[in-house]
C-alpha cells in the first residue's frame, strides 16, 4: 500500500472562508480612515499584495519621511481601535 501525505500547502475550505471574511472585515474597518491613512495601512501590512512594506519604503513611495509615515500609521491605528467593529479584527488576529 502506498502512503499518502497530506498537502499542507493547500488551504482548507475553512481557512479560505476565514481569510475572505477577515479581508472583508478589514476592508470595512479601513473605510473609516482618511485616504492617506488607508493607503499607509494597506502598504504597511501588505493588505493588497501580501508583502508588508517598511516605513522607509512607504516614505519613498509617497515622497515623505519615514517619521511622517509613522505618525500617519499611529493616527490610523488609534482610529481603528476606537471603531465599534474593531473587535472583529482582534478576533482574526487571535486565531
Amino acid at each position: 500500500m502506498q502512503e499518502f501525505t497530506p498537502d499542507t500547502t493547500m488551504e482548507s475550505p475553512e481557512e479560505a472562508v476565514m481569510r475572505q471574511s477577515a479581508r472583508r472585515d478589514i476592508h470595512d474597518l479601513l473605510e473609516g480612515l482618511e485616504p492617506r491613512e488607508k493607503q499607509v495601512m494597506v502598504l504597511r501590512y501588505g493588505l493588497q499584495d501580501y508583502r508588508p512594506k517598511s516605513l522607509e519604503e512607504i516614505g519613498k513611495l509617497l515622497k515623505v519621511s519615514k517619521e511622517w509615515i509613522r505618525k500617519i500609521e499611529r493616527r490610523a491605528m488609534a482610529k481603528l481601535r476606537d471603531q465599534p467593529n474593531a473587535e472583529d479584527l482582534r478576533y482574526y488576529l487571535n486565531q
